[in-house]
């Protein structure tokens, strides 16, 4: 009786010490799947924040660009006589005349581009290329944009709403030979050419918001706007989110699980948006089976600072947040299997993590690289630019005094570069400029550096390389230009200048001798090379 009962006390301690270890196995295991699920919510937190600070940096350098580009259109315009005199003479049919065929150039090149309009000193309307007809309308009281250039005389571009929708303009002042003012002209690209350049090129989505009385003037002369209310003070004028909403086509009613508010457009689909954005924080929106997160990296105002609305920007998050799911129903799961198997999968979960983390560095350092690339490369002709050939100089003639070494700089410039602009129009020009860069690229060393210093004019550095080397190299330029075939255009050639580095050499100086020597072989022949030293 005493064994018996002795064995009931083994087989219940046996008992408790077996689910006490199990117990001990399955809190262990929770733990480290608690860990492993933090470290990803870290690790989610870290990726969501370097992807708004990607977004944001892409967003501004495509905005940069955008204006970079046709800046340099509108300042062509204004370069034209017929042009100016046209708008000094008051001639209306005259100045449509010469300026219609560039707009219908400009918008067939990009749709975007929507508004080109001439206005008078005193803000009234003198040429709207988009609505000719239309004309004499006094806006001072609605286009502060206009009343400013035409009260500074100074170039203003900004982001501006107006009758015709959310437009970034242009807005340059007038100036005929004499530098009398006689007006103001403008060039208006719609905000969405700048989104949607975002979103084709990187894996981005974005929804405009409009501020409810800002969308009220746009809508009554652009009546086909497809939009949605998204909270007591928006309107989002398009989106590309996902949501979990169903149509119901005979009564035109949608259905959403998900999003508060919901609106069937004319395919049928459901648009459903969240109802409330608040600035500096993210909000992880999941329906269906997709999980995105949304963040505004942009709120847009006016010439006068008055907010017109927001930008939301989304990414896809469905390879993060299914991890995480994953992890939840491991967590579920694991209390039931032994402390081997937890160790097992926890260590390929944390290897998964590890896996994850060195992917997306990896990515986010591509993204940098290219980024870094766009800052300092030249647009059109993907040499280095005037900012990064400039930095490189400096660090350049700081090497050459640290070891005494020698250093010559080829300053170059194309000849009769406005006759080509003038004959054959700035596409060729530019298909000049492309070709140009390509020839030197395949002309000069490895060791030279090379760069488009501004316009038609081009910069060659040459480290530890002496007068005389440098003048070959600047021959070599001049003759692989001479006798390349631009196509249907005549001979290219080029003036060069070459200085070399002296004992207080400084970066602006070295230049600036090499400028002074180009200027002479353009002004005694052109097609030269001269070098600086012979011109004392």
């Amino acid at each position: 009786m005493e064994k018996s009962t002795a064995n009931i006390k083994i087989v219940n301690s046996t008992k408790l010490m077996f689910f006490a270890i199990i117990g001990i196995i399955s809190l262990i295991t929770i733990f480290f799947l608690y860990l492993g699920y933090m470290h990803h919510k870290f690790a989610l937190d870290l990726i969501i924040k370097e992807e708004k600070n990607v977004a944001s940096k892409i967003y501004y350098n495509t905005l940069k660009s955008t204006v970079k580009k046709y800046e340099s259109e509108v300042r062509y315009i204004l370069t034209k006589d017929d042009i100016l005199d046209a708008f000094q003479k008051h001639d209306r049919d005259k100045l449509l005349e010469l300026t219609l065929p560039i707009y219908k150039k400009l918008t067939t090149e990009n749709p975007y581009i929507k508004i080109m309009h001439f206005h008078t000193t005193d803000t009234k309307s003198f040429l709207r290329l988009h609505k000719p007809d239309k004309y004499g309308d006094n806006l001072s009281s609605i286009r502060y944009m206009i009343n400013r250039v035409n009260k500074t005389k100074k170039k203003t571009i900004a982001m501006e709403a107006g009758r015709y929708g959310i437009y970034y303009r242009l807005a340059f002042p007038v100036f005929n030979k004499k530098n009398e003012h006689l007006g103001v002209f403008e060039l208006g690209i719609n905000i969405n050419y700048i989104l949607d350049t975002f979103n084709r090129n990187y894996d981005f989505k974005s929804i405009v918001l409009l501020k409810k009385d800002i969308f009220d003037i746009v809508y009554e002369n652009n009546k086909n706007i497809i939009y949605n209310s998204y909270s007591n003070d928006y309107y989002s004028i398009k989106s590309d989110v996902k949501h979990t909403c169903k149509c119901n086509k005979d009564a035109n009613i949608c259905y959403c699980t998900t999003a508060p508010i919901c609106n069937c457009d004319k395919n049928q689909k459901c648009n459903c948006f969240n109802t409330t954005i608040e600035e500096n924080k993210n909000t992880i929106l999941k329906n269906d089976n997709d999980s995105n997160i949304i963040f505004t990296i942009n709120t847009i105002k006016d010439i006068s600072n008055q907010e017109i609305g927001k930008i939301l920007f989304i990414k896809n998050l469905n390879f993060y947040t299914d991890t995480i799911d994953m992890i939840k129903k491991i967590s579920i799961l694991s209390v039931s299997i032994l402390l081997i198997l937890s160790i097992y999968f926890m260590r390929k979960i944390f290897a998964n993590y590890i896996n994850i983390i060195d992917s997306y560095q990896s990515k986010l350092e591509i993204k940098n690289r290219t980024l870094l690339k766009l800052v300092n490369t030249d647009y059109l002709t993907k040499v280095y630019n005037r900012k990064s050939i400039e930095t490189t100089l400096i660090k350049e003639i700081k090497r050459a005094k640290r070891y005494n070494n020698e250093l010559a700089v080829i300053l170059f410039d194309i000849d009769n570069f406005k006759n080509i602009n003038d004959t054959y129009g700035h596409n060729i020009g530019d298909k000049v400029l492309k070709n140009i860069a390509k020839v030197v690229s395949m002309t000069i060393r490895e060791t030279d550096i090379f760069g488009r210093w501004g316009g038609e004019e081009f910069i060659v550095i040459s480290p530890q390389t002496s007068l005389k080397n440098a003048i070959l190299v600047a021959e070599k330029i001049r003759k692989s230009i001479y006798t390349y075939n631009f196509d249907n255009i005549d001979k290219v050639s080029c003036s060069i200048g070459v200085a070399r580095f002296k004992s207080g050499t400084t970066h602006e100086s070295i230049i600036h001798e090499a400028d002074i020597a180009l200027y002479q072989a353009k002004h005694s022949g052109k097609n030269k090379v001269l070098d600086f030293d012979k011109l004392k």
